[in-house]
């Protein structure tokens, strides 16, 4: 484990302690600059996890996919593209894995996995699942 090498490293439990806060400050806050190697930038790693986010960001920059109001919470995701078409299931499962928690956002919380969900076939405006409308038809 990670801690087991720290400590053989290390020559005090305090100073492996450090090293091992360190290496996840690291691991699970680093990014790509400009596609070359793996940065820390406080402003992303201060930014919130949410499998709905309101912004993204790319090569050290930090750009709004969503209306953001005063006040809100800036949201990025941890996952790419391709992850966050997954099931709820599946996204808590790589954030516990990858990252260590399981994800607590609105999306994954919400009683309805809306990633498993299509347009009705009749109105394509309401949202159906299995045969289940979701939102009253407007057909």
């Amino acid at each position: 484990t990670v801690m087991k090498e720290a400590e053989r490293l290390c020559p005090t439990k305090e100073e492996a302690l450090t090293l091992v806060r360190l290496f996840c400050i690291w691991k699970y806050n680093a990014t790509n600059y400009k596609g070359t190697t793996d940065c820390l930038s406080k402003n992303h790693a201060r930014m919130n996890h949410s499998c709905s986010p309101n912004a993204m960001h790319h090569s050290g920059i930090i750009r709004a996919i969503k209306k953001i109001n005063p006040g809100d919470m800036i949201n990025i995701s941890y996952l790419d593209h391709n992850g966050l078409q997954t099931s709820t299931h599946l996204r808590r499962k790589r954030l516990e894995l990858c990252y260590g928690f399981i994800c607590q956002c609105e999306r994954c919380t919400n009683q309805i996995d809306l990633s498993r969900t299509m347009k009705c076939p009749n109105c394509r405006k309401s949202s159906v699942i299995w045969g289940l409308v979701l939102k009253e038809c407007v057909d």
